[in-house]
């Protein structure tokens, strides 16, 4: 099996559990505080994915990466994740996390970074452990 499948299945997988991750919160969701992005700026609390223009670029992203262009994929996928882009935010996070392993690329991000996109992607703040320790 080929890397890029490999990380064809493990994006579709992370996208899924975080999909359903997100509808199953959708209920109950206890009262958080969102976290600033690192330009300082607070995230909406609107999905940026009703932006055509936003969408459009998330899809611009998504070629990218399909062409294998990870690393420009990435700083689009950043951009946006730093903008609240839920979707972006997940793929960004999973580039960050198996960058060295899948892609043969270390992609790095700020803590605060982190934090405002796991929020974006409803993911816990502790989940991956981007401390590098496996």
């Amino acid at each position: 099996m080929k890397m890029i499948d490999i990380a064809g299945w493990l994006l579709a997988g992370l996208l899924a559990a975080g999909l359903a991750a997100t509808r199953l919160l959708d209920g109950d969701v206890p009262a958080v505080i969102q976290p600033p992005s690192a330009s300082g700026k607070a995230h909406s609390t609107r999905p940026s994915g009703s932006d055509p223009e936003v969408e459009a670029q998330f899809n611009d992203a998504l070629d990218l990466f399909r062409a294998s262009r990870w690393s420009a994929a990435y700083g689009l996928l950043s951009e946006l994740a730093e903008q609240g882009h839920p979707d972006a935010a997940r793929i960004a996070l999973f580039m960050v996390y198996y960058g060295d392993r899948l892609f043969g690329t270390h992609w790095s991000a700020s803590a605060e970074e982190l934090a405002a996109w796991k929020f974006a992607a409803s993911v816990p703040i502790n989940w991956p452990d981007l401390s590098g320790s496996d």
